[in-house]
């Protein structure tokens, strides 16, 4: 059963600004995009919180969007995947 499944994951394909501006987490791809270091920190703080964080540039599976998931994929809770 996946992450998904049991409520333990999330997806996000963009992010939604007060200032009604959407930046899509594709942007990461481009080092040249003006969101690039934005949804890089994004990433890494996210890397403290969650077990796995998975984005652009992980695998095609998650070119445009970040996965998000609190589960035990080590043999311990220690253990994090951030790609």
């Amino acid at each position: 059963m996946s992450e998904h499944a049991s409520g333990d994951a999330v997806d996000i394909t963009s992010l939604g600004l007060i200032d009604n501006r959407h930046i899509a987490i594709s942007d990461l791809a481009d080092e040249n995009n003006p969101n690039h270091r934005l949804l890089m920190a994004l990433r890494l703080t996210a890397c403290g919180y969650f077990t796995t964080v998975l984005g652009p540039g992980a695998n095609a599976t998650h070119a445009n969007h970040y996965h998000l998931d609190l589960g035990v994929h080590g043999k311990s809770s220690n253990f994090r995947v951030c790609e």
